[in-house]
């Protein structure tokens, strides 16, 4: 593996040599005192902000100590030198000289200056969005900081334990955290961070989905400032409050919490209350339509902003103030905007030069809205080009809790689209099908992409894991690159301009290295970590004779539906608005899912609940199979891959009154495209089989499901109960694995969905094996995978994909839980099917008409939770 060595380091080792050389003939004290008098000037650069001009006399210090062997003196340098390097964006060198200092520090046994590199480890860590490693160096340092009692270091500790715990979605531990903090806080600093801490524990408990629990949160915090008797924290208190609710989708709560904090600002307070207030009061305006509110509310704002000079604030809430004096006046006139353009023009060109990427990228949104508005769609189709590379380079980058991000969230629910739809609405209805194939596909794989960005993934092949992990690496060192300088550009008047111009230098070549590694890998799981074009007529030069491929484009106004033969391609509009379809797709996904059809304990009334699904059904059909039916003429296989709008919605079992459309022709989902561009497999017959479950926190009885496999191939092999391990099925040996175990995916954090198996352990214990982790196993002819969680909707997307792009050409999955008994006869037909010498795709399609068409088994909600992924 070819992994690029950082320019600083390269430089850093050939100064040493130089040095070195130079330093011969020195005697001990002499090194010693230069050593010492390069210190002091270390640190004075430091205190002068100028870090750059202190790198060099650093290096030259670590030789000298290297020469006089004074390993705490060393320490102290690679400290320092990687606390300046992770300032000046150079995250690689900082993460070596860290850990070197920590080494140093090991050897000489100062346990605080152990501490302190621990913690700054730590902080870059969470930065760089490894958690795992945050929690791992903070805790650390957090139990040794107690042994010792210093009360400083713990609560610094703790303080990055807390944020990393909510990063990685360990709220309860969070809140635990944070109560001790405040004990701290209250013995050390004079409570000076209480205010703080109950705004991140506000945070913690809002996650936790525990309205009362957080309302409970929110009142005690309102308690402790009434008692320090400051309306700053009851200001942070409400505006904090008003998230929340804001997050729960409680808008007139959240309107009243910000009108409760706007009611308390006086005259001579910090702008940054006012702007803490003002702002979301703008964005809920804006949201509710009312955009001279808005306008009013972001022009206030504004003025505050140039009094701290947030200089990323103050551009955005600019465009915002263009964004709503547009839509009041398309409201109020005919105008043609051209003022309104050129500001948006101007404010492109501001935040381009001050490196305000997010600001660029919303301001070239808003010019391409009013040149589409105006009638030129070429230069509206630039604009959106520009915006949507900007969109693309952020799959990490900005902070979900800001205010900016608010802005811009707002921003695009305004406009009813996103950075994809609005340049596909232009592409779809001039019938330009490769170009809006090519955006529909971009969009699926940025968020493929962003996805398996932040989990591990791990492979049979050890180099090629160091080489995603190396990409995974450039890529998170890409998004602290741009969310320190958006810091720096937020800065409430404290702006290092001499940094944000280092750091902006720093963007392109670390762009570079993310595009090289990406365009490097030779892996079919190149698809799901790297951003890559699948153009229209490659997949037409793989597509099989006979079979047809549809994408959806859903759009306000209607759905565009592109149809991709060998040798044609076509562009179907279906008229029908945005919200009534979704509306109708939520509806049957949410009924033909729910446990309660499915023998749950409380049990849904079926007579209502049948005829409904048959509606939604025919419905559903005559959206979005119906038009597009003349195209299927000679088809014998049709690929689906559905925007993220429709989820799993379940194709195969949409009916007319022919029947439903897999009894038509054969469904494969696939979460892209470019599934059709992975490595071809032969079909080969399958004859040895593996049966693989363990309940996890469900009540399933695995075996039940499991063992009737044996029915139809006596020698298949069983792993039940505490055999269900990794280690086991890492060396079992099979053509075709059925895994009936509970899944869970969390889009919000993707390293927490996982697959609950055996720990091996007696009395039987479980573990939670990560989604990345699982692609060491060694990929089956066809994975069969019964999702035994009673959420449905697990097993969409990336879960297949994951198992796809390891090397399975077939994954077949459960949607939602199901009943045993209709299960038990799937089994049945399929294996039966494999055991006559059918392929897996055969023996599917055998096991799902059989089921429409079996009598008892014929309702959707039984037969219609398995699909087919794969070609």
């Amino acid at each position: 593996m070819n992994v690029s060595i950082s320019k600083n380091v390269l430089v850093g080792f050939l100064t040493l040599i130089t040095l070195y050389l130079f330093g011969c003939g020195k005697s001990t004290e002499e090194k010693q005192s230069e050593a010492d008098r390069l210190a002091v000037q270390v640190e004075s650069l430091i205190n002068q902000q100028k870090y750059e001009a202190a790198v060099p006399l650093l290096h030259q210090s670590i030789v000298l100590n290297s020469e006089v062997r004074r390993d705490s003196a060393l320490g102290e340098n690679y400290y320092l030198l990687g606390g300046i390097l992770r300032y000046l964006g150079q995250y690689d060198s900082a993460l070596s000289y860290l850990n070197t200092a920590l080494d140093y520090f090991r050897l000489s046994g100062d346990k605080k200056l152990d501490r302190k590199v621990k913690i700054g480890l730590a902080d870059l860590h969470l930065s760089l969005g490894n958690y795992s490693s945050a929690l791992a160096f903070s805790e650390d340092a957090a139990t040794a900081a107690k042994l010792l009692s210093d009360l400083k270091d713990t609560y610094t500790a703790l303080l990055i334990q807390a944020k990393a715990n909510h990063q990685a979605g360990k709220y309860e531990h969070e809140a635990v955290v944070l109560r001790e903090l405040m004990q701290i806080d209250s013995l050390v600093y004079n409570r000076v961070n209480t205010g703080m801490l109950y705004s991140m524990l506000l945070s913690a408990q809002g996650s936790m989905i525990d309205h009362a629990k957080t309302y409970q949160v929110f009142r005690e915090w309102v308690e402790y400032e009434s008692s320090q008797k400051k309306l700053e924290g009851f200001i942070d208190a409400y505006c904090q409050w008003g998230r929340y609710q804001q997050s729960i989708n409680r808008i007139d709560s959240a309107f009243h919490a910000y009108s409760k904090a706007l009611s308390l600002l006086e005259t001579g307070m910090d702008p940054k209350y006012y702007v803490n207030v003002l702002v979301p009061l703008g964005t809920l305006a804006y949201r509710a339509n009312r955009f001279q509110d808005a306008s009013r509310h972001f022009a206030d704002a504004l003025q505050y902003t140039r009094q701290s000079h947030q200089v990323a604030m103050e551009l955005l809430l600019q465009v915002m103030v263009t964004a709503s004096d547009w839509k009041l006046q398309s409201k109020i006139t005919n105008k043609n905007h051209s003022d309104l353009l050129h500001r948006c023009s101007t404010l492109a060109d501001t935040c381009q030069m001050v490196g305000f990427r997010q600001g660029e990228m919303i301001a070239q949104f808003l010019k391409a809205r009013m040149l589409e508005v105006r009638n030129y769609p070429f230069e509206a189709l630039n604009a959106y080009q520009q915006a949507l590379e900007l969109h693309e380079e952020q799959l990490m980058a900005m902070d979900a809790n800001s205010l900016l991000t608010d802005l811009v969230h707002v921003f695009m629910l305004g406009e009813k689209s996103d950075w994809y739809d609005a340049p596909l609405q232009i592409q779809c209805s001039a019938d330009n099908v490769r170009d809006a194939f090519d955006l529909i596909e971009r969009k699926n794989l940025f968020d493929i992409v962003r996805f398996f960005s932040q989990i591990s993934i791990r492979t049979t092949d050890s180099k090629f894991n160091d080489y995603i992990l190396e990409l995974q690496r450039q890529r998170k060192g890409l998004s602290l690159l741009e969310n320190e300088i958006l810091d720096e550009l937020s800065g409430a008047g404290g702006q290092n301009v001499d940094r944000i111009e280092v750091l902006r230098k720093h963007f392109p070549e670390q762009l570079d290295k993310v595009s090289s590694l990406e365009k490097n890998i030779k892996h079919d799981i190149q698809w799901i970590v790297s951003m890559k074009s699948v153009p229209l007529e490659n997949i037409q030069e793989v597509l099989p004779e006979k079979t047809a491929l549809i994408e959806f484009s859903l759009q306000e106004e209607g759905i565009f539906t592109i149809v991709v033969k060998k040798d044609s391609e076509v562009i179907k509009k279906i008229s029908i608005a945005r919200d009534r379809i979704l509306s109708l797709i939520q509806e049957y996904k949410q009924l033909i899912g729910d446990p309660r059809l499915h023998g749950g304990t409380t049990q849904l009334n079926a007579a209502r609940a049948h005829p409904r699904l048959n509606d939604l059904s025919h419905l559903l059909y005559d959206v979005l199979i119906d038009p597009i039916l003349p195209f299927f003429d000679g088809i014998s296989k049709l690929y689906v891959v559905f925007p993220e709008d429709f989820g799993w919605l379940p194709l195969h079992t949409l009916k007319s009154a022919a029947g439903s459309l897999i009894e038509r022709i054969p469904v494969h989902y696939l979460p892209t495209a470019a599934v059709l561009l992975f490595s071809p497999q032969p079909e080969k017959y399958s004859s040895n089989i593996v049966g693989f479950g363990h309940p996890g926190k469900t009540d399933w009885d695995v075996e039940y499901e499991l063992v009737d496999i044996r029915s139809f191939y006596e020698k298949a092999e069983m792993l039940f109960n505490d055999s269900a391990t990794l280690d086991k099925l890492l060396t079992t040996r099979y053509d075709v694995l059925h895994i009936a175990a509970e899944f869970s995916l969390d889009t919000k954090i993707p390293e927490n969905s996982v697959m609950v198996i055996s720990d091996g352990q007696q009395p039987p214990g479980s573990r939670e094996i990560p989604l990345g982790e699982l692609c060491i196993v060694q990929p089956p002819q066809a994975l069969i995978f019964s999702n035994i969680s009673e959420t449905p909707g697990g097993m969409w997307r990336y879960a297949p994909l994951a198992f796809l792009a390891n090397g399975s050409p077939t994954v077949i999955v459960t949607m939602w839980q199901g009943e045993r008994k209709t299960k038990k006869y799937f089994g049945e037909v399929f294996y039966t099917s494999l055991q006559s010498g059918l392929f897996i795709n055969q023996a599917y399609y055998q096991a799902m008409v059989a089921l429409a068409k079996g009598g008892e088994y014929s309702q959707l909600q039984r037969w219609g939770l398995y699909y087919l992924f794969g070609r």
